[in-house]
């Protein structure tokens, strides 16, 4: 519901298995979509290596490396939240790099939620997201599984395929819901 500033925030705290230099993973969730700098990258620099992706050039690439969460491999981000939120639909929106072509946006990724951060349910799977000549246009997925009526305290994105690069950035994500407890639509759209 506001933008956040660190890696914990008036009760919410992000994390993520992997950060590339200074792209936090709190600039993801930090209201500012997709500014130089201002978004949260992950991955390796150098093709091949055993802790990212994997891929031809120009072409889609896997996940090769350990990082998994609750079960689900891949490099992930995640949402720790005061309070448990009935998601409906999750919003994020793509990083494009410098160079032409240079897209660091999911293909396949699973959107995961979980109470104590030890035992976590599927969500929503994704696979063969498009990516945006543009880079900034916004992917909005609907969380239709028949999980997405349970409540979680923790929401996370795990990211097991990316478009074309041995990177993943996400220039900002939101998350649609209700809140335990609240009709109201959480965030509020204004």
């Amino acid at each position: 519901p506001f933008a956040m500033t660190g890696y914990k925030t008036s009760g919410y705290c992000v994390s993520a298995s992997d950060t590339f230099q200074e792209y936090y993973p709190y600039l993801a969730f930090n209201k500012v979509v997709n500014t130089t700098g201002d978004y949260w990258f992950a991955g390796d620099d150098v093709i091949g290596t055993t802790d990212g992706y994997t891929g031809s050039v120009g072409g889609d690439h896997s996940y090769i490396g350990t990082d998994s969460l609750g079960g689900y491999t891949g490099i992930w981000v995640k949402l720790e939240m005061p309070h448990k939120l009935a998601l409906s639909y999750v919003e994020f929106y793509q990083v494009g790099g410098s160079a032409a072509g240079m897209i660091y946006t999911p293909r396949d990724f699973y959107v995961i939620g979980s109470n104590d951060d030890i035992t976590w349910d599927l969500i929503h799977r994704e696979t063969s997201t498009a990516a945006d000549s543009t880079f900034t246009s916004g992917r909005s997925i609907t969380t239709t599984s028949a999980n997405n009526y349970n409540k979680y305290k923790y929401i996370a994105i795990v990211v097991d395929r990316t478009v074309n690069d041995n990177r993943v950035g996400f220039g900002e994500i939101k998350l649609y819901g209700h809140k335990e407890g609240d009709l109201t639509r959480f965030p509020e759209p204004t």
